[in-house]
């Protein structure tokens, strides 16, 4: 009988000392970090533009006419070169 008034004691003792956990804490909030951008480009032309080769060669008889080259005929060709990034 003893034995059995300890086993009480030690779950009353046991049972009063158990607290409810507090709730858990909400997560941290997420924020949005953007990536580091260069920064714009400066407006105008920041170096002049060149052609990577001999600009002579860009326009040649294979260009011109065959049939007026079989002719022997002179004419004047052009073509317009376009510059982007």
């Amino acid at each position: 009988m003893i034995y059995w008034f300890a086993a009480l004691t030690a779950n009353a003792a046991t049972a009063t000392l158990m607290v409810p956990s507090p709730p858990a804490a909400p997560p941290p909030p997420v924020i949005a970090v953007s990536p580091i951008l260069p920064p714009p480009p400066k407006k105008g032309v920041e170096s002049p533009a060149t052609p990577k080769n001999f600009p002579g060669g860009w326009a040649t008889t294979n260009d011109y006419p065959s049939k007026a080259l079989q002719e022997e005929r002179e004419g004047i060709t052009a073509f317009r070169v376009l510059v982007s990034k």
